[in-house]
């Protein structure tokens, strides 16, 4: 330690025999170092975009004069070289700065815009996916309706065709019994022609019964004198005293089996109270109908009619 120390102030009395000039100037400012002691430091080769970044930051030094700036003081005498450097310090990073700057803000805008774009597309996308979730809804349900609509059409088609049919039949079986009818109407035009009775259900006799002290029926008898089959056969009479007046109402003598063309049928109606004796017993209507064949004939006995006076 103390051989170096020596070595160090033997040094710097050798540089003040030596008679150079001292680095403290008299207005006591630090002059700045020569360039022979400098240290030299080993400069790589600039590359070319360095080279051009020189190039310019040079070209805005020498556009520079001291005082043209209001925010830059002249250099002094001895500081001159220091404001040169701070100027090309900064001029050189300047356009470095507001190129990271722009490159910052580009990012900062391209990453909103983004989101902002993003976000509107996601929600558009979702509200259109409801819209065609709802659309096909809607379709599916239509469809059903129309399925419906079509089994209804076909039920609606299906009840006409059945009545289209039984308006022919109902159709068809009119005409029957208008075949019937006039067949009727025939049958006595010709009974009346050859002297028979008019009658299409003729009178042909009567016969009392008494089963019992409570039982008192009256019969009468009829014959068809048509060409249609009856199942049903009845003879509206009334009962008159000896001076030709009604006693009492419409009396009523039915029977229900078959009563073939040119066949007869035995009537009757069963008294609920005893008929005093001398009444007479008058036919004024006949009926006659085939259930099956919805046929119904009647008519009105004449004056010339069978007539029958109470015996018991």
């Amino acid at each position: 330690m103390d051989d170096g120390a020596a070595q160090q102030k033997s040094s710097m009395n050798n540089g003040d025999d030596s008679g150079t000039s001292s680095t403290e100037p008299a207005t006591g400012v630090p002059a700045e170092p020569m360039p022979s002691d400098r240290p030299q430091v080993p400069v790589a080769s600039p590359t070319r975009s360095e080279d051009w970044l020189h190039r310019s930051t040079d070209s805005v030094e020498q556009s520079w004069e001291p005082g043209s700036s209001p925010n830059v003081s002249a250099p002094s005498a001895g500081g001159g070289q220091e404001v040169s450097v701070v100027t090309r310090f900064f001029a050189m990073r300047v356009p470095v700065v507001a190129l990271i700057i722009t490159i910052a803000v580009a990012l900062i805008l391209c990453v909103g815009v983004g989101s902002i774009s993003y976000s509107w597309f996601g929600g558009r996308a979702d509200t259109l996916s409801r819209q065609l979730q709802d659309t096909k809804s809607q379709l599916a349900a239509a469809k059903q309706e129309n399925e419906k609509a079509g089994d209804k059409t076909g039920s609606l088609a299906s009840q006409n065709d059945k009545l289209t049919k039984a308006n022919k039949d109902l159709s068809a079986k009119n005409d029957e019994l208008t075949k019937e009818n006039e067949q009727l109407k025939s049958a006595s035009s010709a009974a009346s022609a050859s002297g028979q009775s008019s009658d299409m259900i003729q009178i042909v006799s009567f016969s009392e019964q008494r089963q019992s002290a409570d039982s008192h029926e009256l019969h009468i008898t009829v014959r068809n004198n048509t060409q249609v089959t009856f199942d049903q056969a009845s003879v509206t009479y009334v009962l008159r005293d000896a001076s030709g007046n009604q006693v009492g109402g419409n009396h009523y003598s039915v029977e229900t089996g078959i009563l073939a063309p040119g066949g007869t049928m035995d009537t009757y109606e069963m008294y609920v109270s005893d008929v005093p004796a001398g009444l007479t017993a008058v036919p004024t209507q006949w009926s006659a109908s085939n259930t099956q064949n919805k046929t119904y004939i009647n008519g009105q006995y004449g004056s010339g009619v069978m007539t029958y006076t109470l015996q018991k």
